[in-house]
């Protein structure tokens, strides 16, 4: 379901989940594809999702730490203006 909200600034946003923003996730055809461009050998379906469920954890701790300090500089950049 989307979701359109107006500002009163006049910022009209169209979003699918109007409590959450820039979700981001990963899927075994992304690791099948990054190994393909990295051209080190393909890994079966359960080898991929292995590898995504060991490494969540850190990987959502990354994706979270450099998605806040984006925010951050975009939040003073705008102040700048």
């Amino acid at each position: 379901m989307q979701t359109s909200n107006t500002c009163t600034c006049g910022l009209q946003t169209i979003t699918s989940s109007p409590d959450k923003y820039a979700e981001a996730s990963w899927e075994v055809e992304d690791i099948h594809d990054l190994r393909k461009d990295l051209e080190i050998p393909k890994w079966e379906d359960h080898e991929a999702e292995a590898f995504l469920e060991v490494h969540e954890d850190s990987i959502r701790e990354l994706m979270t730490q450099s998605a806040w300090e984006w925010i951050m500089d975009l939040l003073q950049d705008g102040e700048d203006e």
